[in-house]
């Protein structure tokens, strides 16, 4: 629920399960949230702070167990740090790429008294693109015979999809939807012209082929969405825009990178 929360809303959702067979249910959401990058704050129960490393009832290292599959995990050993560390959770959910976060509590913490004193709430920065780099893209896109667009989960706010509707709409571009992504503009626009996922269209992946400028915007460039990573050739100039850093070439090398909120 709190998945699917954060999902349709943009918000961090927040959820709380127990230590051991909770944690691992839970693990599937967090798999998810990271995945689909999702701001998620998941509290998890922990045995006592003096039974730690003695395999305790259900004892896990969450560090590790969750190390792949959340941006950020901590625990709190002491209860004057729970607005730091909370806060500074609730942050790194949200700012970048968002994803899920796991806070884990010790029982016994649980019953310590402290003062608490938060903050102001986080305010998320926009990273936008330099002056050369736009004129790098303008260029490119000048150039360009068959540019095509390709979609996916970082077109989730009202504005980033009416911007990317006016963009296509401007320039009478192809819009391609990432897996899963169908929602980033109305399915019966005139831009639109499939869902590049599982099973996706053998015209739609010939079209997409044989454009001769790729603009990914938002997208990882999945094993889905690329078509196990086929999708793309080197034949093909890859203009990717994305707001993490570390997704750029992470499957395909970009001729022109942008850090950027979509």
């Amino acid at each position: 629920m709190a998945e699917g929360y954060a999902s349709l809303t943009g918000q961090v959702g927040v959820a709380m399960a127990t230590r051991g067979v909770g944690a691992a249910n839970i693990s599937i959401a967090v798999h998810t949230a990271f995945q689909d990058s999702t701001p998620m704050v998941v509290f998890l129960g922990q045995v006592n702070r003096s039974f730690k490393g003695r395999e305790g009832f259900q004892e896990v290292d969450f560090g590790k167990n969750f190390n792949e599959i959340a941006k950020w995990t901590t625990e709190i050993d002491e209860a004057s740090r729970v607005p730091e560390l909370v806060q500074k959770a609730f942050r790194v959910a949200q700012t970048g790429r968002p994803g899920p976060v796991i806070v884990s509590l010790p029982e016994d913490m649980l019953f310590d008294e402290s003062e608490m004193v938060f903050g102001p709430p986080t305010m998320i920065a926009a990273p936008a693109p330099a002056t050369i780099e736009v004129e790098d893209f303008a260029r490119r896109f000048a150039k360009a015979e068959r540019p095509i667009v390709i979609a996916g989960g970082g077109i989730h706010s009202d504005e980033a999809q009416i911007a990317l509707r006016g963009f296509v709409e401007k320039f009478k571009l192809p819009l391609v939807a990432g897996f899963r992504r169908q929602g980033i503009i109305d399915n019966e626009h005139e831009a639109y012209i499939g869902h590049m996922g599982l099973a996706a269209a053998p015209k739609l992946v010939e079209h997409f082929k044989e454009s001769d400028l790729v603009i990914a915007i938002g997208t990882r460039l999945s094993e889905a969405t690329s078509q196990d990573y086929t999708l793309i050739g080197w034949d093909q100039q890859l203009v990717h825009i994305d707001i993490d850093a570390d997704t750029l070439g992470k499957v395909y090398p970009p001729d022109l990178g942008i850090v950027a909120d979509p």
